[in-house]
């Protein structure tokens, strides 16, 4: 192209690479705080608090009273290990045994977090409802600010929230695994195909 002048750009000081530092430090403090608009107006030190005086809240006044819980330690301590482990499949016989309650009431305490929008469940992928029926679900928290309350991994917070923003865009979500336990995390179908 003869005649064309180019312009010497120093990329290092361009406005769009400047525009995506700022879109990182976002994201890292969406990573850290979460998607509750509400942990945003107070002080990070003050977050951890009110989450934790939100979902006391949630547990006590919404789920006990409307589902007439009988072991609010049994649901509490459920929703505890999920905001630690979100994204594994749930053995229920283990959940059973280590909180030392009936298989049943394990399946309807997640109901009951599923019901009030706490966790959300993702069920394996099949062409046969059989199939997915047969195998345990996944879980995951609503939203992972709720690694504030438990340490969860880094990879499980990202697994997370990719989970639930490509959940509110309106897919079905489902995992895979293979008879060697090779895994996709989250496979998403168009609910409108």
């Amino acid at each position: 192209y003869k005649g064309t002048k180019l312009e010497k750009i120093d990329l290092w000081k361009s406005p769009r690479l400047l525009e995506a530092e700022k879109i990182e430090v976002l994201f890292h403090e969406y990573l850290e705080a979460g998607g509750f608009p509400a942990l945003y107006t107070v002080s990070s030190e003050n977050r951890k608090v009110l989450l934790k005086t939100s979902i006391d809240l949630t547990f006590y006044r919404d789920i006990v009273n409307t589902f007439e819980v009988k072991r609010a330690d049994v649901l509490e301590g459920l929703f505890y290990l999920f905001a630690k482990e979100s994204g594994n499949v749930v053995n229920y016989a283990n959940l059973s045994s280590s909180l030392k309650t009936k298989f049943e009431t394990i399946k309807t305490y997640i109901d009951y977090l599923n019901s009030a929008f706490l966790v959300s469940k993702s069920q394996f992928y099949s062409g046969s409802k059989l199939k997915t029926l047969e195998k345990n679900e996944k879980v995951y928290v609503a939203d992972h600010a709720f690694n504030m309350l438990q340490t969860m991994k880094t990879g499980s917070k990202i697994e997370t929230l990719i989970y639930n923003a490509v959940r509110s865009a309106g897919y079905d979500l489902f995992y895979w695994q293979d008879k060697n336990q090779t895994e996709v995390d989250i496979v998403a179908i168009d609910k409108e195909t």
